[in-house]
Order: C-alpha cells, then sequence, then structure tokens
C-alpha cells in the first residue's frame, strides 16, 4: 500500500510540475506582439453614458450569468454590475440575484425590496455589520436596493435577492432561534442543547475562529449537523405560502451552521484542509437551494451572480488548479452546463478601492498602483485609450491571438498596496477563464454608508 501512495504521489507531482512550467513556459509568447489585433475587437464604453447592449448579446439565452470583479471595493465595477443586472432583469426576465454576501442580511433586503420591512435603506443596508461590511453597505448598493424596491412594485416578475456566502455562523443560529419561537416552540429546547456548544465556545464567529486556533480539539460539528437535522425534519404538508418561504429562509440558515461551524475550525487549523474549496463547493449548494426555491415559485430560474474575479472565472484556466482548488464559475460550468453558464470578469489599470489592512479590519480609501508589467491590466491600458467590454468566447480572432498565461491582478478584501506586485497576481489564461470582459483604465472607490478612511483624489 505505502508503494501504491508513493508511486501515486510522484505521478501526482510530475504532473503538477509540467502544469505549472507550461503555465510560465506559455509567456514566451508574448500577448503584446500584436496589440493591433485585439484593438479591433474592442467594444468602448463611455464614461457617461456606457452601452451594455452588446454584451446581453452575447450572453444571449443563457440562464445563468455571473459577473465578477477584480477588487472588492471599487466603484465602476459595481456600477457596471448594477447596470448589466437592471438589463438582464428587464430585456431577458432575469429574476434572481444572488451575492457574495451573507445570508440573514441579504435576506432582509430581499423583504425590503418585496415592501415587506417598513424600514429606509440605510437601516436595512446596516444589517451588513461583519465580514466587511462596506461590501454591501455603500451607496451604489442603496440606489440598486431603492431601484429593485420601485421595480418590484411596479411590475409582475418580482425579483429577490440573496446571499450565499458562509461566514454568518452566529447571525444564522440566531436566526433559526427566532423561526423556532415563531412556528415551532416546542423543538427549542433540543436547538438550545446543540447551540450550547457554540455559547460556551465564543460569543461571535470572530472569538470562535480564534478559540479554534488555539485549541485544536474544539469542535461543535455534531451539534450543527443536529441544527440542520432539526429544521430538515419539520413537514411542510399543510404549509401556508407564508409558512414555506419562512422554512426556505431556515433552511438556508440551517445550512450555514452546518457548513459554518466546519469551515471556521479547519480555517483555524494551519495546512490542515482546502477551506477554499470547501467555500467554493458550499456557495454552489447555498444557489442549487435558490434555484430549486425560485423554479418551484416562478417555473423558472434566470439568475445572476456577484461574486469577486477569482470566485467567477473558470478556475482551470488559472494556476489555482495546481494547488487542487475549484471556483464557483468552474463549479457552474460543470455541474449546470457550459452551454447555460455565462461568466464576466472585471478588470483595471489602477485607481482606488477600499480595502482593510486585516481581515474584518477598519475600511481605507486606497491607491492601486499601475498594473504589473506584462500582465492583463498592462496590456489592456496599451491597448485602449478608454474603458471597453470584449468577447473572448465564441470570438476565434481573440482566443487565437490570447494563447498564454498571463499575470491577472486580484484584490480581495485586505490588501497592502505597497506588496500588489508580490501578492496580488494570479497567473491565467483570460480567453479560458471567462466569456467576456470589462476593463476600466482607472477606478474610484466605493463610498461606504458608515464611517471610514476616505479618499482626497478623483482619479478621473
Amino acid at each position: 500500500m505505502k508503494q501504491i501512495l508513493k508511486i501515486r504521489f510522484i505521478n501526482f507531482l510530475i504532473g503538477n510540475i509540467v502544469l505549472f512550467s507550461s503555465l510560465f513556459s506559455s509567456a514566451e509568447n508574448t500577448i503584446f506582439d500584436n496589440i493591433s489585433i485585439l484593438k479591433q475587437q474592442l467594444n468602448p464604453l463611455s464614461k457617461k453614458a456606457p452601452n451594455y447592449t452588446p454584451i446581453l448579446q452575447w450572453i444571449n439565452n443563457k440562464p445563468y450569468v455571473l459577473i465578477g470583479d477584480s477588487t472588492h471595493g471599487s466603484h465602476e465595477f459595481y456600477r457596471s454590475r448594477i447596470e448589466i443586472t437592471k438589463k438582464l432583469i428587464s430585456e431577458k426576465g432575469f429574476n434572481t440575484i444572488v451575492i457574495e454576501g451573507n445570508w440573514p442580511p441579504t435576506y432582509q433586503l430581499n423583504q425590503f425590496i418585496h415592501n415587506q420591512l417598513a424600514i429606509s435603506v440605510q437601516q436595512v443596508l446596516n444589517g451588513f455589520k461583519t465580514a466587511s461590511p462596506w461590501l454591501w453597505n455603500n451607496r451604489e448598493m442603496a440606489e440598486f436596493i431603492s431601484w429593485l424596491r420601485d421595480y418590484n412594485l411596479k411590475n409582475n416578475n418580482k425579483v429577490s435577492i440573496y446571499g450565499m456566502d458562509i461566514y454568518s455562523l452566529y447571525e444564522s443560529i440566531d436566526k433559526i432561534l427566532v423561526y423556532l419561537t415563531q412556528y415551532y416552540p416546542a423543538k427549542l429546547e433540543q436547538a438550545y442543547k446543540n447551540i450550547a456548544c457554540f455559547k460556551k465556545v465564543a460569543k461571535n464567529a470572530k472569538d470562535f475562529l480564534i478559540k479554534s486556533r488555539q485549541a485544536v480539539k474544539i469542535s461543535c460539528d455534531q451539534q450543527a449537523r443536529n441544527i440542520y437535522q432539526l429544521i430538515k425534519d419539520i413537514n411542510l404538508t399543510e404549509a401556508t405560502i407564508l409558512e414555506r418561504e419562512a422554512y426556505f429562509n431556515a433552511t438556508m440558515n440551517a445550512s450555514v451552521i452546518d457548513a459554518a461551524a466546519f469551515f471556521f475550525r479547519l480555517t483555524g487549523q494551519p495546512n490542515s484542509f482546502n477551506t477554499w474549496n470547501l467555500r467554493e463547493y458550499f456557495m454552489l449548494g447555498q444557489v442549487n437551494q435558490i434555484i430549486n426555491h425560485q423554479t418551484t415559485k416562478h417555473g423558472s430560474d434566470k439568475i445572476v451572480v456577484w461574486a469577486h474575479n477569482s470566485h467567477v472565472g473558470n478556475s482551470s484556466a488559472t494556476e489555482r488548479t495546481v494547488k487542487g482548488e475549484v471556483s464557483l464559475g468552474y463549479l457552474f460550468r460543470q455541474y449546470l452546463g457550459e452551454e447555460n453558464v455565462y461568466l464576466i470578469g472585471q478588470l483595471t489599470y489602477q485607481g482606488q478601492v477600499i480595502a482593510s489592512n486585516q481581515w474584518n479590519g477598519q475600511a481605507y480609501c486606497m491607491s492601486m498602483p499601475k498594473a504589473k508589467k506584462n500582465s492583463y491590466g498592462d496590456l489592456f491600458n496599451q491597448t485602449s485609450d478608454s474603458d471597453f467590454m470584449l468577447q473572448l468566447g465564441n470570438n476565434p480572432a481573440v482566443t487565437g491571438y490570447l494563447n498564454s498565461y498571463e499575470d491577472q491582478r486580484m484584490v480581495g478584501v485586505v490588501y497592502n498596496p505597497l506588496l500588489d506586485s508580490f501578492k496580488n497576481y494570479l497567473l491565467t489564461d483570460i480567453k479560458q477563464q471567462f466569456d467576456a470582459i470589462l476593463f476600466i483604465k482607472n477606478t474610484n472607490a466605493l463610498e461606504p454608508l458608515y464611517p471610514y478612511y476616505g479618499c482626497n483624489l478623483d482619479t478621473n
């Protein structure tokens, strides 16, 4: 057995060495040799009134559209994503938005846009309190949420918005207790017995993660599974529409608890498990439950997903595949069919961004330096004097030209501009990673709707 495992490991190692070396060697066939070829394929975007009609034509009838961003804090990325989503809703009948946000606060957004909460936009966005709140508690989102509420009041094709992320462990526990108190008080005693494990360890998810790092044996995995099963065992045979909706909300929170207990515990242990993949598969599972829910309600499931480029793009066209890592975009293609999925990435050359210097830290406006030499950002900056869209899939002129792996900048919620060139680039084959891209030469920062360290420089 040891010999077999040794042979498998050697084969795995050789395979990855060959693959990884091909990523670097492909860069010898530089994509900078014939920029004029690329220029002919660009669809310019004006600053004041960008026309996104071409991208809707490229999407055609695909029911699943994923729109990414290369930072989590750039105004132009949010604006483009919002405007494309509006057109998908009004012109193609899309009825569901799923964001890289936690389930509980995003479900409150959903209640708000369906006119079920008598509070202000600011109040509902204040529900995003953990895991980098500026991602969704910002002026760009406030305007869009108001638009969605108004749209739902005037149209029969009601639009819903949901979250798919894994970080709301303790928020979801509280929501389960609220649900059981209202609908199934007899089950509260059993729920509290299992929830006691979490309360004993920590008061919130952040402390739970810290305690997990300090004590390897800490685990509430079984209790999380028990809570999930408690909810799944509820009989809905004679349930009303409102009861079924409340149950859907509860099952989604129960799914978060079940996965997050495991995720947070393993995140605290170095090199113990690929938590990146766990999160990607979890988000796919949440989206799948949303698809089933929306199909039952509306008879169709036309969904637009908002997430970072690292999630939206096809991971098999990046160096992540060497580490065995997958992405949501890759999983969508695998499980829902490549013919049904359209992946859109957004890139920039330079500008400003909202980010933090640590996880769950204060929001800062930071200057993002010019893209690394010979990266995709550098290439696209040299290619055009303006912002543009570029079709990659089903475009032989481009795919025959963009035929190498190059660096692509990825800025997350934690960022240090001084280390930009060293920590924030990923080798990718962009023509296989996305079906289309939007390139914004200069970006400005988001505007959070709460105190933050602001910007003084407009890069436009």
